[in-house]
């Protein structure tokens, strides 16, 4: 397991000030991503577990995984909306050195909130994620579903009470997003079936949610 820097309430210390590199020099090139049909790449050990946190997307995490193979690292990243959609959308590398995973772990990440998860919580962020969408009626996008390939399946239910508010979604996007996710519908039907919908307002800071007005 890479140790990070941590403060004194365990939280990962992100580096700041004159002494780190600008986004351009450190970016991490993650390589090309492979096929899912790739042999043998699902029976690689699982090595690392990661969630982070967005503050200004209230309730989005991205989950982590790396899997170590005799040729080298792959890993995925699942994007999910734990309050709106669910899974997002899902990215598969191959050929990724350890170094390079050091860096995008310690300084790629935009979360503030960046630490450890154990398998069953990440699958259940991930698996919750599509049953969550499903559930409500939601459009998982094609290329989420196929990155499921990467993490097991958990071998019981899914508990679905870390998704939503209230039991209920809510949406931050706008008319556009919503038109991706719910084909044919609008802000005026999605209320009507308990489904409320925001948009984040950017002018202020920090940004506010604010209420769509009904199309």
């Amino acid at each position: 397991m890479i140790e990070l820097p941590r403060n004194g309430q365990g939280r990962i210390v992100k580096k700041s000030g004159a002494g780190r590199k600008s986004r351009k020099a450190s970016s991490v090139p993650l390589s090309t991503p492979f096929s899912l049909n790739m042999p043998g790449w699902t029976q690689d050990p699982i090595e690392e577990l990661w969630i982070t946190r967005y503050p200004r997307n209230y309730g989005m995490v991205s989950i982590l995984v790396l899997r170590k193979g005799v040729a080298g690292f792959s890993m995925a990243s699942y994007l999910v909306d734990s309050w709106g959609v669910g899974l997002k959308a899902a990215k598969i590398h191959a050929g990724i050195g350890r170094g390079a995973w050091t860096r995008l772990i310690t300084e790629e990440t935009l979360a503030v909130s960046l630490e450890p998860i154990e398998l069953a919580d990440a699958q259940a962020y991930v698996y919750g994620g599509v049953a969550w969408a499903k559930q409500w009626g939601f459009v998982t996008p094609p290329d989420a579903i196929r990155g499921l390939a990467f993490l097991p399946e958990p071998s019981e239910p899914v508990d679905l009470s870390r998704f939503g508010q209230e039991g209920k979604p809510l949406l931050i996007m706008n008319s556009k997003g919503i038109g991706r996710y719910f084909p044919g519908f609008g802000v005026k039907e999605l209320t009507a079936r308990g489904i409320h919908c925001m948009m984040m307002d950017m002018s202020g800071d920090p940004p506010q949610l604010k209420e769509i007005e009904g199309m």
